[in-house]
């Protein structure tokens, strides 16, 4: 909806690249109130330390449902997945052709087993570091490419070293911080400052014919209230979008969903968004099989269901599903 697409997130993607990545076109009424021109020019954010998560983006004035927060060009990309997937391979056929030929293949059970081992340290060893060194690589040969006020602006994100370590750094911060485009991520100085929140209040998008990244409000947000988008697939269990920030992103949530005030609270919470995913799922199914009926109630269920666990509050998202129910009742 919206072409917000819902991308499954492994470890370590680059941010924004989870869930509801948007591609958001003034069009259908997503601009739903006049904005003066004072307020267009008027300064919409600033940089604060937010408890907990470090520095974010915090509203410095109200910003309207739909509207334009940023659009800006990255500081730096990561290397394209192809150039990085044809690295590590050659790297793991190699480790693997050189360890072959020093063991003497032997077809024993013995020769099959050290084969074997050899070829699991390809894959799970040689593969991953290669593709690791060449993206620590290009990263850090970008960084020293910038000039005084980029190198501070990249260097000012979040490493998680105490201390400046040449090439981890950049690669870690890289890591850390990226935000998703049309290839592997990449920095920017602004959009990479947008901390994560199970109940977001923009989204992060990737403009391809521009070549640049954009933040847009998905509900109004009020003064002072913090910038936060979604990292990842936002309709799972709090269990599971905790392990999935952990494992990728080395963080924890303490948002207000992942942070019922009881359990039975919590409970409701992650039933609700298991139930969104499972609707979301169903719905293509179903309109593929011609079920517009049954399609139609379950987008009306996943509207109501998905308004709640978004705040209550009118989003683009449920905005969107609101312009698919009247086309499909038309």
């Amino acid at each position: 909806w919206l072409d917000l697409q819902r991308v499954a997130q492994p470890a370590l993607s680059p941010r924004g690249t989870g869930v509801w990545r948007a591609q958001v076109n003034e069009r259908d009424g997503i601009e739903t109130a006049t904005v003066s021109l004072a307020e267009k020019h008027a300064v919409m954010y600033s940089v604060k330390e937010i408890p907990g998560k470090g520095r974010g983006l915090v509203a410095a004035r109200d910003i309207l449902f739909g509207e334009l927060i940023l659009d800006e060009p990255p500081l730096l990309s990561g290397p394209p997945e192809s150039a990085t997937s044809l690295f590590s391979w050659s790297v793991a056929i190699a480790v693997l052709a050189v360890g072959a030929c020093a063991v003497e293949f032997d077809p024993s059970p013995a020769g099959l087993r050290a084969l074997l081992l050899l070829g699991l340290v390809a894959l799970l060893v040689a593969k991953p570091t290669a593709a690791a060194l060449l993206e620590a690589g290009a990263v850090w040969w970008q960084t020293a490419g910038l000039d005084a006020e980029g190198r501070r602006q990249y260097f000012d994100l979040r490493s998680g070293l105490p201390f400046y370590v040449p090439v981890l750094t950049e690669a870690l911060i890289f890591r850390l911080n990226a935000v998703s485009d049309d290839a592997s991520g990449c920095v920017c100085a602004m959009a990479s400052m947008v901390n994560h929140s199970c109940v977001p209040s923009a989204c992060l998008s990737w403009n391809s014919a521009t070549g640049r990244h954009q933040v847009r409000a998905l509900r109004r947000i009020e003064p002072e209230e913090e910038i936060a988008a979604s990292y990842i697939d936002l309709w799972q269990p709090s269990a599971s979008r905790r392990r999935a920030l952990r494992r990728g992103l080395y963080f924890g949530c303490a948002c207000r969903a992942c942070a019922e005030p009881s359990e039975d609270a919590q409970r409701l919470s992650d039933h609700r968004r298991t139930l969104c995913g499972q609707l979301e799922q169903s719905i293509p199914l179903k309109l593929q099989n011609g079920q517009l009926k049954e399609a139609l109630r379950d987008l009306q269920c996943l509207h109501d269901v998905a308004e709640l666990e978004l705040g209550g509050v009118p989003t683009l998202i449920t905005q969107e599903m609101e312009n698919d129910i009247a086309d499909m009742k038309a």
